[in-house]
């Protein structure tokens, strides 16, 4: 699975954590947000209450359940995903 969608998988910040085209929604055991992911995920296309988790910033200890919404930044929640 391909934490970007259509293009943003060229057109990306390569895991800095800066342009969060790898937002999805995760379930499970993670730590809290780091810096840089409050500071992204607190700028528009996306906000906080959203409970989105930027992927190159996640430290995976325990097995998670991952989904990812459509949208260039995956942000539309409540949208099918094209993708196979």
């Amino acid at each position: 699975m391909s934490p970007h969608n259509g293009a943003a998988q060229w057109l990306n910040c390569k895991g800095l954590g800066t342009c969060g085209t790898c937002a999805l929604e995760v379930e499970g055991d993670l730590g809290p947000l780091n810096t840089r992911e409050k500071w992204r995920l607190n700028f528009p296309p996306h906000k906080e209450a959203n409970q989105l988790r930027l992927a190159c910033q996640i430290k995976v200890q325990s097995d998670l359940q991952l989904q990812k919404h459509a949208g260039f930044w995956g942000e539309k929640k409540g949208e099918v995903l094209d993708k196979p």
